[in-house]
């Protein structure tokens, strides 16, 4: 499985003349079992990308980013036998 974990809002105002991107998140990530099972942790890079071999199944994937508010929404994937799956998280930064 594969993907990227970015927060957001960045900025307090975005107008469109002068974008703000969600900006990457280096954090631990587990992948979960439906029973809530840990089946493989990995970490994201400075850049935000990640990648963690796990066997094929159905899983909740979690990003353990520290936010004071919302905090990163979990992903449900399905990884399939011989592919990487993709999936983005994303964080909340509580920037209003």
């Amino acid at each position: 499985m594969e993907g990227r974990v970015t927060a957001g809002p960045a900025c307090p105002v975005q107008r469109a003349d002068q974008p703000c991107p969600d900006k990457p998140v280096e954090t631990t990530l587990r992948l979960l079992r439906k029973d809530g099972s840990v089946a493989a942790t990995g970490k994201s890079a400075a850049d935000g990308t990640f990648r963690i071999a796990v066997a094929p199944g159905s899983y909740r994937l979690v990003a353990d980013w520290p936010s004071r508010v919302g905090g990163c929404n979990p992903v449900d994937v399905t990884v399939e036998q011989g592919r990487f799956s993709h999936a983005d998280v994303s964080c909340d930064t509580g920037i209003r």
